[in-house]
């Protein structure tokens, strides 16, 4: 079957239309990494939409065992292993349930590539937007200016366009596409809207960055990088602070990182009385202490 999609998924405006299409991450240093494969495999299938089976497929990324998922309504998800690490890979709407899977159950998860997309139906809308991100890569803050290139049927304009903000090994590269046109011509019964654009931040993080892109929020994440940041506020409006400067306030200041990120779990400990908190805190010491014996 052609996985491809006749709309973007509903939903509301500005930051609530951003999306996960690519959700890479690997769970390091599990004592059995079989118990994981079929843990995560039980949890995927349970929420990915129209997840059926697990058949045998190729190792990737110097993976030596690997399963893919069939039966996935539009998009792939696969699972790779080892010893010790197991890799997820999920692409397209896939990724968005993989991602919630993965936060929610595994959230020291270290991701080595997400894309998060921004969709819009709009006539005219892939002219205004690649404009936009054009402007963006010559003015960024990021340092001289960003390259770009393009690719696709600029000349007819027929088959669809898409224009590249940043090179291929960039740790930040947005590209603004005509989705609706990479749709019909993926299946020519699609009814997908030729002015549906997309613009879609990929993110590589670099090795320092993997577990803090694990627990950023899809706003957030568009900040791995100042020219990220800037094309988020120019394209959907939201200010984003660059993860560089996060990260090195963070080393100056731990225990604000630790509330910025985790916020949630700190002020359902400050509901508890002072003297359930200090146990509550004593108890999840001994647990690391004992974890990292």
């Amino acid at each position: 079957m052609i996985a491809t999609a006749s709309a973007p998924p509903l939903c509301n405006t500005g930051a609530n239309n951003l999306r996960w299409d690519w959700y890479q991450a690997t769970l390091k240093g599990s004592s059995d990494a079989l118990t994981s494969v079929n843990a995560i495999c039980k949890a995927l299938v349970e929420t990915v939409s129209g997840g059926g089976r697990w058949v045998t497929c190729k190792g990737l990324y110097g993976y030596t065992q690997g399963v893919e998922l069939k039966g996935v309504l539009v998009g792939s998800v696969r699972v790779f292993w080892n010893a010790k690490d197991v890799h997820v890979q999920a692409t397209s709407e896939a990724a968005e349930s993989a991602a919630e899977v993965l936060r929610r159950v595994w959230p020291d998860h270290l991701v080595s590539r997400a894309d998060v997309a921004f969709d819009v139906v709009d006539p005219g809308s892939f002219e205004r937007l690649y404009g936009r991100v054009h402007s963006v890569a010559r003015t960024s803050r990021q340092g001289g200016k960003v390259s770009t290139s393009t690719a696709g049927d600029w000349l007819d304009e027929e088959l669809g366009r898409t224009f590249y903000a940043g090179g291929v090994s960039s740790r930040v590269r947005v590209r603004v596409y005509e989705k609706g046109h990479e749709q019909r011509a993926k299946d020519p019964g699609s009814r997908a809207p030729l002015d549906w654009t997309r613009v879609e931040w990929q993110l590589r993080p670099s090795s320092d960055q993997k577990a803090w892109l694990g627990q950023a929020s899809k706003v957030e994440a568009l900040g791995l990088s100042a020219f990220g940041a800037d094309v988020a506020k120019d394209v959907v409006g939201v200010d984003v602070v660059p993860v560089g400067n996060t990260l090195r306030f963070a080393s100056q200041d731990p225990a604000y990182w630790m509330v910025r990120q985790y916020r949630v779990v700190v002020v359902e400990l400050l509901g508890l009385d002072p003297e359930d908190i200090r146990a509550r805190l004593v108890d999840l010491v001994e647990q690391t202490e004992a974890n990292n014996e």
